[in-house]
């Protein structure tokens, strides 16, 4: 019974029927974006996932190979990485969905997840009651984040919806839900995501304690020079010549 309450309590727990089936595309993508990505998942407050990455991994074949020049390298090392992990899949196409799991999170490598990603997104499903959850800013290839409620997807397809108006159909029977990228994604510089919200009283704070640190500093400098008593110098100046 994946939706019930009473197991959701139990921490770093996994289960037959995940919570949440995770779909990473990593075709054509570098191992570094792909691992960002999924090793962000698997380290999150929700550990009842499971994560197939979708790649070619028929290139993957035994045997000897260059270490520099190798264009199946960052396939490898993905398969290296992930193989052993009991929680990842390794598959050449897209699975179906799987009708016992509540939700479907699909997104691109690159993106780097909070560690409470899983949970913002369907705790903001079920509290909208959302057959959709997106996320402001995530439309493109390279930075796609969607969750899938997966009754809400089920109900199109029994209603004979296409694939391309799908989306549409669960709006209108469900709800779409869209959510900032705070608190789900982790902002990157290079993403123009700017100053914290709340830089200003981290600010003041650093301030406060530089202030203190300062004023601790200059009491015990002004201890030191009295119980010396002006031999400081000459200690240091012995320490020296030894």
């Amino acid at each position: 019974m994946p939706r019930l309450n009473s197991r959701r309590v139990a921490p770093a727990r996994t289960w037959q029927v995940p919570f949440v089936d995770v779909v990473v595309d990593t075709a054509g993508r570098g191992f570094d974006d792909v691992t960002a990505t999924v090793d962000a998942l698997l380290a999150g407050d929700v550990a009842d996932v499971r994560v197939t990455l979708v790649g070619e991994w028929s290139r993957v074949t035994p045997g000897r190979h260059a270490t520099i020049d190798d264009p199946a390298l960052d396939v490898r090392l993905l398969h290296e990485h992930y193989r052993c992990e009991p929680r990842v899949r390794l598959t050449e196409s897209e699975p179906e969905t799987d009708p016992y799991v509540p939700f479907r999170l699909l997104l691109s490598p690159g993106l780097r997840p909070t560690r409470r990603m899983v949970r913002a997104l369907t705790g903001a499903a079920d509290r909208e009651g959302a057959g959709l959850v997106r996320v402001r800013g995530s439309g493109g290839r390279t930075h796609f984040l969607r969750l899938e409620r997966t009754a809400a997807f089920a109900r199109a397809r029994h209603l004979g919806v296409d694939a391309v108006d799908r989306d549409a159909a669960v709006a209108a029977l469900w709800g779409v839900h869209v959510l900032d990228r705070a608190g789900v994604l982790v902002e990157d510089e290079r993403d123009g995501g700017g100053p914290p919200k709340d830089w200003n009283r981290k600010m003041r704070r650093a301030e406060r304690e530089t202030t203190r640190w300062r004023t601790e500093a200059e009491r015990w400098e002004r201890r030191v020079r009295a119980l010396t008593q002006g031999r400081g110098t000459w200690l240091l100046f012995l320490g020296l010549r030894r």
